[in-house]
């Protein structure tokens, strides 16, 4: 009787707080890009602003954002890894709204990736 009564108070403890759960502007996806991120940043101070803009941007946790390691990121995976051919990230390069300038990229980077790994063999 009493792990019923436990059980029964759990679940109401968990359901009530559930009712008072607010989601907050940035989260809510039915907002604007514009909207979440203006909300975004006014939530974070100055300090955590400047750590976002690190190559290794730390979590936030009291808004939900994780650790993000982003230094590395390009078209290959091996970017500042030596003697490489490093291209924009693909974000980057989508913006560019040149599809002939990425075909050239990406055409290079496949010829790249079959010289280098035909060497190996």
């Amino acid at each position: 009787m009493k792990r019923y009564i436990f059980t029964l108070s759990l679940a109401a403890v968990l359901g009530f707080n559930s009712l008072f759960a607010q989601q907050l502007p940035y989260q809510n996806p039915d907002l604007s890009a514009k909207e979440r991120a203006e909300d975004l940043c006014s939530r974070l101070t100055l300090e955590e602003k400047a750590q976002l803009m690190l190559d290794e941007s730390p979590a936030i946790p009291r808004l939900g954002i994780k650790k993000f390691f982003w230094w590395s990121e390009a078209l290959h995976g091996a970017a500042n890894m030596g003697n490489v051919t490093v291209f924009p990230e693909p974000v980057a390069m989508a913006s560019s709204f040149n599809p002939d300038l990425l075909y050239k990229v990406l055409t290079l980077r496949v010829r790249s990736f079959v010289l280098n790994t035909t060497k190996e063999c």
